[in-house]
């Protein structure tokens, strides 16, 4: 399934109400959200190599569309 929100909070509430175990995006703000659900493991889609790691991160980053299949369920 896929979901689009308008809204930054309420991406935030759809991913804990869908109860994601994975939740992949492309914007730094979702997963540094301080309501990002915790039970969800974040991953940031980098594709250009632009996030600067900081040791305080929550979330793992990728920077292909293979480098995924590491975080999915076999």
């Amino acid at each position: 399934e896929a979901f689009f929100e308008e809204t930054l909070p309420q991406k935030i509430a759809r991913i804990g109400a869908q109860g994601c175990d994975i939740f992949l995006d492309d914007l730094v703000d979702v997963l540094e959200h301080a309501n990002f659900p915790g039970a969800a493991q974040g991953i940031l889609f980098d594709p250009n190599r632009e996030y600067v790691a900081k040791d305080s991160a929550r979330f793992k980053v990728i920077h292909t569309w293979d480098q995924l299949a590491q975080f999915l369920p076999r």
